[in-house]
């Protein structure tokens, strides 16, 4: 049951990551398809960038690399989410294993009146006791396993949905990859002004086809995902909203600064911009939809063990019991034969 736990906490913390390695991908079919090679490239931006970038570079290794650069500033902020899961877990845990106990108690002291484990056998009154134990044991880690499951969804739809961890992931990687399609290497002090400047003297658009889209949709929920709760959440996410923005950000590329960089200020950019608006408002539609395909992705995965863990916690002990009344029928049916 550990390991199940933990397997599955993994798989749901890795949400956010799953969308953002699903855009990944969309970029390195992208690159493939309409780019030179990086062996061919030149680097066309190399005085712009502290890291110059070399022939050599690999867009896939830049990518990663920018990405790590957005994340160093917020390590506090997923630290602090996973704190939050964890904590929610252990108390909606402690919540549950209480109402469990409660619960087998009741159970147990219902079908103790309709005299259920009553028996003749002589050795029986010894062992008779053991099924307070079983009760109480049975439901109370089937709660607390669906505690667990309870308190991880709770903190988890919180975060994406309050605390906007998915929005901000999302956004991280469109820099990186603007910043790749830019021929960009970032460095740790990095800021939306200089990053702006970049896509503004960059003539990388980069768009990708409809016919195309659908094949790297397809392609990346069978590569990045263990299960169908996973392929479906990808390909849900990413036919509602990945495609759109990317539309969007490939018609206006600064528009990706603007937005999804940290630290920068849309508002001022709306202001010196202002037939941007309707677009900065079409890529917040967008992800909405995507913190309501994550929301149900994970409330897909975080329910039927939430169900699991009280249906089998309950009913365990109760089929354990309608077996023995069942025993102490056919015994007493052959003693009268």
């Amino acid at each position: 049951m550990q390991a199940c736990i933990i397997g599955r906490t993994k798989a749901i913390i890795l949400v956010a990551a799953m969308v953002c390695m699903a855009h990944c991908g969309v970029l390195f079919a992208q690159t493939e398809s309409s780019r030179p090679s990086a062996s061919q490239a030149a680097p066309a931006a190399a005085s712009q960038s502290g890291q110059p970038a070399t022939k050599e570079a690999d867009h896939a290794s830049r990518i990663a690399s920018n990405f790590v650069v957005l994340l160093k500033n917020n390590r506090f902020e997923m630290v602090k989410f996973v704190g939050k899961i964890i904590l929610s877990a252990v108390l909606w845990c402690i919540l549950m294993l209480l109402a469990g106990v409660a619960v087998g108690l009741i159970a147990f002291f219902t079908l103790r009146h309709f005299k259920i484990f009553d028996a003749n056998w002589n050795w029986y009154c010894r062992m008779r006791w053991l099924w307070v134990v079983l009760f109480l044991l049975s439901t109370s880690a089937g709660f607390a396993y669906a505690g667990v499951w309870l308190g991880i969804g709770r903190a988890v739809n919180g975060g994406i949905r309050d605390g906007r961890v998915l929005d901000r992931m999302v956004g991280q990687i469109f820099v990186a990859v603007a910043m790749d399609q830019a021929d960009y290497q970032m460095t740790d002090d990095e800021n939306a002004g200089k990053l702006d400047k970049v896509l503004a003297e960059s003539e990388a658009a980069g768009k990708i086809s409809r016919r195309e889209w659908q094949q790297i949709k397809h392609d990346i929920a069978e590569v990045h995902s263990d299960g169908f709760w996973e392929r479906m959440l990808i390909r849900e996410t990413m036919e509602r909203s990945m495609y759109k923005i990317t539309e969007i950000c490939s018609a206006d590329p600064r528009l990706v600064v603007a937005v999804f960089m940290p630290g920068s200020d849309t508002n001022a950019y709306l202001e010196k911009h202002k037939d941007a608006k309707p677009a900065v408002m079409a890529i917040s539609g967008c992800f909405q939809n995507i913190r309501d395909a994550a929301c149900d992705g994970v409330d897909k995965l975080v329910k039927p063990n939430i169900y699991i863990g009280i249906l089998v916690g309950l009913g365990l002990p109760l089929v354990l019991a309608g077996l023995f009344q069942i025993s102490v029928r056919l015994t007493r049916t052959r003693q009268n034969v």
